[in-house]
């Protein structure tokens, strides 16, 4: 219970830094889509490697660092989200 907890509260600190970005022109980390979208760090990865699937957001890759577009990520994951509703109807 108490490893809810933390992830909840790890998952809304998550969610204000990003808003917080967002409002200043930032980009996004992994844990910060991974957060909005509520999903694994690893479905971000998995989801964004273009050699596997290109169904994720577009990323930003600079160096060893992977950042994305808040505007992109919340495009992605309303037709993520529209296309998982599209199925169960």
């Amino acid at each position: 219970m108490d490893k809810q907890k933390d992830t909840a509260k790890n998952r809304l600190a998550l969610l204000q830094e990003a808003a917080a970005l967002e409002q200043l022109g930032g980009e996004w980390s992994v844990e910060h889509v991974a957060a909005f979208c509520l999903v694994s760090v690893s479905s971000i990865y998995r989801s964004d490697c273009p050699r596997i699937e290109k169904s994720g957001p577009r990323a930003i890759h600079g160096r060893s660092i992977i950042r994305f577009d808040p505007k992109a990520v919340r495009v992605w994951n309303a037709s993520r989200t529209k296309h998982s509703a599209d199925k169960v109807a």
